[in-house]
This record gives structure tokens, C-alpha cells and sequence, in this order.
């Protein structure tokens, strides 16, 4: 007599596939045992987004130089974090200590670091530290954290600016860019919407400045500095807003959003967050002009206008016209994975649940090592528990997913 079957959770079902499958061959991805003990092996791991073995290779090195150390665990925590390890990133944290000790300052060391004074964190770990809260179910704790951190970054805004005028300089009239690659813009009508980390940038990670400086030799170091001060500051006001985002405090988003416009207001992405937060909040007519104003900067037919044109159907619930935007995006720019994930949506929308899964898988086939996104995956997985009954009729896509990412990638648990 055939075992009935009955259906299982998406997390089960990944488990079962965890436990059966090997990675293939053809990964292209590099192991632990391919690259250096060092740093460097580190970075080349992170780069490929191996962060199991990411993090047994920093467990393996130990440095007598702080700074060196430093940046070794914050590498440490951004692995264990993006495995989902929340408790033995807790402890990492807490094996380090108070990052405002006067054990990371340069005075502590004057041999080493003659005339040198500030603090040697680097800004990604103080950074990680302020957010942890939020994945300990606090991100109230994490936003007020993130606030004390902006704070900081003014303070040190203008004591640099101070030092410039007095070693002779002068102040840099131009901006810096805006940071928008900290700002979360992939917006979804789904309400419960996987939660993104903030971006890992691989290149301030493991080459950022980690100096808190307080003395400088010339104007120019110090003209420098003040670009990573604002850049900094940038970043962190970017982070705040996802997080109210987030709890849905759009008010403080918009308000955020729009003192930054006020900065760049020829900027299209700036414009187009802000445009796609009054939708969140139900604004429908604000975003619209906001949108027109977008269309200004970038012509009507840019991707950027079609992209918002296709939220704003969203909002009007006509899932169709969304659908046709997205379409027009996904054929113009085959790898955006915001647009393809959101025509996946609407075809679900329109009852077109097989068609939905169809593009998603296709996208993840195409390239896996590029391809595979958080959003995607749970969103494939939400859509196989609609269509399918049983663990065996999830599709080879799984398979797939796990034998290129088994070590890289943070599967969602839900069902």
C-alpha cells in the first residue's frame, strides 16, 4: 500500500535536501582549503560568499596586532550573521568588549603609534554592533543605537571642518555621491517581504579606513578624512531609514529621505525611494508627482520611470499593467532581479501561478552564482507550497540552489 503524502514545510523540505545532496563539480565557488590562511583568504571566501567557510577560517587565525584582529572578527560576524548564528555572533561580540575601550585607541600603544590619536574600530564593526538588536528581535534598540552613531558622525564633521580652517585649508565645496547602494530600494507588495541585512560592501570591509582620527598633519589628510566622515554619515542615515521602513514609521523615512533630496535633488534613485515610501505609506498622489519628477531627470521610457510606473499600478491594484511594466524591464535589463521578482508576483496576481514559478526558476538557471537572491528564494518557496503537495514535486531547482549554496546563502524559515 502506497505512504500517504502529506505536505511539508519549505524549511523541511530544504533540510531533507541539505542531508542527500553534494555540491557538484562544476562549482565555481572557492572552499577554505583553496585559499590562503591569511586575510586575504578571507576576503577571496567573502567575495565568493562562502561564509561556512568564510568562518571556520577566522576561528583559525589569530593576530597580536588589534587592528588586524579587529577586522578578522568583524569578518567573523558578518558570516555568523549571514548564516543565521545569531547566539555565537552574540558571544563574538561579547568576547570583544566595549568598542569605545581605551584598549582600541592609538594612545594606548604610543610605540607603535607614535603621535597618532583616535580610535582604531573599524566603522563596519561599530556599525554591525549598533544593528545586532535588530536580529534579536530589538530594532528599536538598534535604531537608537544607529541615531548615537549619526550623531558621532556630525560631531566629527564639524571638529574636521574646524581642523581644515585652522591648518590653512579650504573647506571642499563639492558632495560626495550619495551612498544609495546602503538603501534598501527593493520594494514588494507583499507585507511580509523577507527582511534584507544591510549591504556588505567586500571593499570597505576589508579596505575602509577604520581610523577615528582627532589630529592630522596637513589640511589634506584632513580634507580626506572629511570625505570619509561624510560618506560615513551618508551610510548610516541610509540604514536608519530602512530600519523605519522596516517598522513601518514611514513619516520618519519621508522626512529622512527628503533632507537628503534637499542634498542631490537631480538624483533619480534618491527621488524614486522617496516616491516609492509615500506609496508604502498610501500616498499615492504624492508619490505620483514625485515620479513626474523622476521622469524629468531620466525621460519617460528610462528604467527608473518604469520601474516606479510599475509600483504605482501596484498600488492601484492593476496587476496587469504592473505585469507589463516589469516585462519591459526584465527585457531590456535581463539581471534585474527587483523587476523579475516583482513580475513573478504579478503573474501570481493575475492567477497565472505556474507561469510565476517559471520565471523565477529561469532567472535562477541562467546563473546561479549570480542569480540568487534572498527575496528570490523565498519567494520560489512560497510559491512551489502553493502549487505542490509533496517534498518530491518541489523541483530540481531546489536542488540546484542547495548544490551551488549550501554554504553560502541564509534560507528563509518560513513556510
Amino acid at each position: 500500500m502506497q505512504q500517504e503524502q502529506r505536505k511539508i514545510t519549505t524549511e523541511s523540505a530544504l533540510s531533507i535536501f541539505f542531508e542527500s545532496q553534494k555540491p557538484p563539480e562544476k562549482l565555481s565557488v572557492k572552499k577554505r582549503e583553496d585559499v590562503p590562511n591569511s586575510i586575504d583568504g578571507i576576503e577571496i571566501l567573502a567575495r565568493d560568499k562562502n561564509w561556512k567557510d568564510m568562518v571556520h577560517l577566522t576561528l583559525l587565525l589569530s593576530y597580536d596586532d588589534l587592528r588586524q584582529d579587529l577586522q578578522v572578527k568583524l569578518c567573523q560576524l558578518i558570516g555568523l550573521r549571514q548564516l543565521r548564528l545569531i547566539e555565537q555572533a552574540a558571544e563574538t561580540l561579547k568576547k570583544i568588549g566595549d568598542l569605545n575601550s581605551a584598549t582600541f585607541r592609538y594612545e594606548n600603544y604610543p610605540q607603535k603609534y607614535p603621535n597618532k590619536k583616535g580610535s582604531f574600530v573599524p566603522f563596519s564593526l561599530r556599525i554591525f554592533a549598533a544593528e545586532f538588536p535588530h536580529f534579536q528581535n530589538n530594532t528599536q534598540s538598534a535604531i537608537h543605537n544607529l541615531y548615537q552613531i549619526h550623531s558621532l558622525c556630525i560631531r566629527e564633521i564639524v571638529t574636521t571642518k574646524t581642523q581644515i580652517v585652522k591648518l590653512g585649508g579650504i573647506l571642499p565645496e563639492g558632495r560626495n555621491e550619495p551612498e544609495t547602494k546602503y538603501l534598501n530600494t527593493e520594494f514588494s507588495p507583499q507585507k511580509d517581504v523577507i527582511q534584507k541585512f544591510s549591504e556588505i560592501d567586500i571593499e570597505e570591509t576589508f579596505h575602509d579606513i577604520p581610523d577615528t582620527l582627532e589630529s592630522f598633519e596637513n589640511s589634506k589628510q584632513a580634507i580626506d578624512y572629511l570625505s570619509v566622515l561624510e560618506k560615513r554619515e551618508q551610510r548610516v542615515l541610509f540604514i536608519i531609514i530602512n530600519y523605519h521602513i522596516i517598522q513601518q514609521n514611514y513619516e520618519l523615512a519621508i522626512r529622512h529621505l527628503h533632507d537628503i533630496y534637499l542634498k542631490w535633488p537631480k538624483d533619480p534613485m534618491l527621488l524614486s525611494t522617496l516616491g516609492r515610501v509615500f506609496l508604502k505609506s498610501g500616498d499615492s498622489n504624492s508619490a505620483r508627482l514625485i515620479f513626474k519628477e523622476v521622469e524629468k531627470l531620466t525621460s519617460y521610457g528610462s528604467l527608473y520611470s518604469k520601474m516606479n510606473s510599475g509600483f504605482l499600478e501596484i498600488s492601484n491594484g492593476k496587476f496587469s499593467k504592473a505585469k507589463d511594466f516589469f516585462q519591459e524591464i526584465c527585457e531590456r535589463d535581463p539581471d534585474n532581479a527587483v523587476a523579475i521578482n516583482n513580475l513573478a508576483l504579478m503573474f501570481l496576481y493575475t492567477a497565472k501561478l505556474e507561469k510565476a514559478i517559471t520565471i523565477l526558476e529561469d532567472f535562477i538557471r541562467k546563473n546561479p552564482n549570480q542569480n540568487v537572491h534572498e527575496p528570490i528564494i523565498y519567494n520560489l518557496c512560497r510559491l512551489y507550497d502553493l502549487a505542490y503537495e509533496n517534498p518530491e514535486e518541489k523541483r530540481e531547482i531546489l536542488k540546484l540552489v542547495v548544490d551551488h549554496y549550501i554554504n553560502y546563502f541564509n534560507f528563509p524559515k518560513k513556510k
